[in-house]
């Protein structure tokens, strides 16, 4: 029995394991947990041994008034459930959805994160699903999310982010330069628009970004 499959049986869940690449292209692989409770289908991840319950129960009390947020469950001990999505990711779709309606409702949802000070960090493409019904839902909220009180001020939990060479400066270094960490999530959203349109490469919406040997046939390389 897996470790997060051992904390949700006892609570009812059916748990299973799969070996995955993150997404098409990726030589990432994890080991994914999907949990069944009730009829609804979960995406279960482990929280990281620097990260701490709290920040995704602050996470979960907000969600409500964040647009086009897959839904979260938890924490059980430490474990986060995440709802399944509905449609593909967006990464894999081909031919791409329009261009204007994703990147509206990206806006829409990164309007929400920054009403809220959140900071979801690593909107592209393959954290974001299109379903043609219900339009666009965003998952991931593992280490690279945060809230802006955590990046600044006495409580530098999380500051790693920031730093020379970190995830927030290397794809958001003018903003992270004045210490406007609220428009992250909505210049990445802004990033997928003109992606989707051809306007822009891919290695001019995230600079630094490490080459995989597959992208859609939307994206320009």
């Amino acid at each position: 029995m897996g470790y997060r499959e051992s904390i949700l049986s006892p609570r009812g869940y059916e748990a299973t394991y799969e070996e995955i690449k993150k997404h098409r292209g990726s030589d990432t692989t994890w080991r994914k947990c999907t949990a069944i409770k009730d009829g609804v289908k979960y995406f279960a991840f482990k929280i990281c041994e620097h990260d701490t319950p709290d920040r995704y129960r602050r996470i979960q009390s907000i969600q409500v008034s964040i647009p086009r947020m897959a839904r979260m469950e938890g924490p059980i001990e430490n474990v986060v459930l995440l709802e399944e999505a509905r449609g593909s990711l967006l990464w894999e779709m081909e031919p791409a959805p329009d261009a204007t309606v994703v990147e509206s409702q990206l806006i829409e949802f990164a309007l929400g994160t920054k009403q809220n000070q959140l900071i979801h960090g690593d909107l592209r493409p393959w954290n974001v699903f299109f379903d043609n019904d219900c339009g666009v839902q965003v998952i991931d909220w593992w280490c690279l999310s945060s809230f802006v009180d955590d990046l600044v001020g006495d409580r530098p939990r999380r500051q790693d982010l920031i730093q020379e060479g970190k995830h927030y400066a290397m794809f958001h270094r003018e903003l992270v330069a004045v210490g406007d960490f609220t428009d992250i999530d909505l210049t990445d959203a802004q990033r997928i628009g003109k992606l989707l349109r051809g306007e822009i490469r891919f290695s001019q919406a995230w600079p630094a970004s490490s080459p995989w040997p597959w992208y859609p046939g939307w994206c320009r390389r």
